[in-house]
């Protein structure tokens, strides 16, 4: 009996696109990412984040821990801007109550971020 030979087909070349430029595969996430996703907890959406957002202002919700210098290169690392200046508000938590029992909101921490005028961070 002949022996056969067995090809495989491998395609280790990325395919390319429709400009003609090879597409690549994300970039896996840098041990600066990691930390920015622990800095941040969410943007806060409200009226008036919103509409400071028009003049390069965005608003986040921080944890207690972060400082502007974290915050800062945080912003750069997630969306590749850097920013102007970062200014931290800390939010005292509310009292509240159940009827006849006391209690508090936990404090949190607010990031007030101020970009260029041609830079611009779109949320979902």
């Amino acid at each position: 009996m002949p022996n056969k030979s067995v090809v495989k087909e491998t395609n280790s070349a990325p395919a390319p696109s429709e400009n003609g430029k090879a597409v690549l595969a994300p970039k896996k996430a840098s041990a600066g990412s990691k930390m920015a996703y622990r800095v941040f907890v969410k943007p806060l959406k409200t009226e008036k984040s919103l509409s400071q957002s028009k003049i390069h202002k965005y608003i986040f919700r921080v944890e207690k821990s972060a400082n502007k210098i974290m915050v800062k290169q945080s912003i750069f690392d997630l969306y590749g801007v850097r920013p102007v200046s970062v200014n931290m508000i800390s939010v005292e938590g509310k009292r509240v109550g159940q009827g006849h029992k006391a209690g508090q909101r936990k404090s949190w921490k607010k990031a007030i971020v101020t970009l260029n005028e041609k830079d611009t961070i779109f949320f979902e």
